[in-house]
């Protein structure tokens, strides 16, 4: 183990966690650190749920640049520096020797949550640090539309200003989450690539052995549109990759609590929910950014919806 490794591990406040851990396991076992990742709107929240209620105890998060500024310390750096990039869509350079030092600082049982796009750089001390992550999926084409509603009720979103006084209506705002934003048009020069873009910066995770893919649409249940059987498989299956066996009625136990008090909640039939905003013009628009994409990950067969 390399020394800077020991200086971590041999922190009080890092000792007293895993004696924590050890004196107050989990009911279903200890994972192993972990990050939880999706996209903006993606269901990151739902996967973070489901992970705390299978034992997993969130340290942090990667969310918003402000709080990483403000609560982590973690400064952005230019371009060109040595950093790791943070934030899908309007990703923040960070400076690499601080987000290496704070998830080298997990240990089992404890998990951070982001948005985070794939590099290299991070690749590297995920694997260093012996790291797993869950990156949960969901309908790009749905997620353009949940995009739009958390924009215009976010005050403190970046883009909330134009959203809501340059761009007129939903319509312009749903064409403006699937083709992005040019950094000149806002006031403070905020960036949105398009969801192609987004879904190419994302996905590259989904190849590496440590890095295991869910479904929004599977994970979700009939809470959300989806069905009991498919939400206990994918529970299952989430907590095979954090090395957790479960029995039936643990997976039901499971279940039951991701949605209801303190959990999350979503609209009803958010599942397949563009087809109720998507004109000819969006399908047009989608189908060129990020037409290939969305066949690539089984939500079409071609180009032809």
């Amino acid at each position: 183990m390399p020394r800077t490794q020991w200086r971590e591990w041999l922190r009080p406040r890092r000792l007293l966690r895993r004696l924590r851990t050890r004196l107050f396991p989990p009911p279903y076992g200890v994972p192993p650190p972990l990050v939880v990742n999706g996209f903006p709107k993606g269901g990151t929240h739902l996967l973070v749920r489901c992970v705390t209620v299978l034992g997993g105890q969130q340290r942090f998060d990667f969310f918003l640049y402000r709080k990483m500024e403000r609560q982590l310390g973690l400064a952005p750096v230019s371009e060109g520096g040595d950093g790791i990039p943070l934030g899908i869509g309007e990703p923040t350079l960070v400076a690499a020797e601080e987000v290496e030092r704070r998830l080298g600082s997990l240990v089992r049982g404890e998990f951070a949550a982001g948005h985070i796009p794939y590099s290299e750089a991070l690749a590297r001390v995920l694997e260093r640090h012996g790291l797993r992550m869950l990156l949960i999926l969901r309908d790009p084409r749905d997620v353009c539309v949940s995009l739009v509603h958390h924009i215009k009720s976010r005050p403190e979103n970046r883009l909330h200003d134009y959203f809501t006084r340059t761009l007129k209506s939903d319509e312009e705002r749903l064409l403006a989450t699937i083709v992005g934003v040019e950094a000149a048009k806002t006031r403070d020069g905020v960036r949105l690539g398009d969801i192609g873009e987004r879904l190419d910066s994302a996905t590259p995770w989904m190849k590496l052995p440590f890095c295991s893919a869910t479904r929004f649409e599977r994970l979700v249940g009939p809470e959300g549109g989806g069905s009991a059987e498919a939400q206990q498989a994918e529970i299952r299956r989430i907590a095979g990759h954090l090395g957790l066996s479960l029995s039936v009625q643990q997976i039901e136990s499971v279940a039951g609590k991701l949605f209801g008090q303190g959990s999350v909640t979503f609209r009803r039939g958010e599942i397949g929910g563009w087809r109720e905003s998507f004109t000819a013009e969006h399908k047009a628009a989608f189908k060129r950014v990020a037409g290939k994409q969305l066949a690539a990950l089984g939500y079409e067969g071609d180009l032809s919806w």
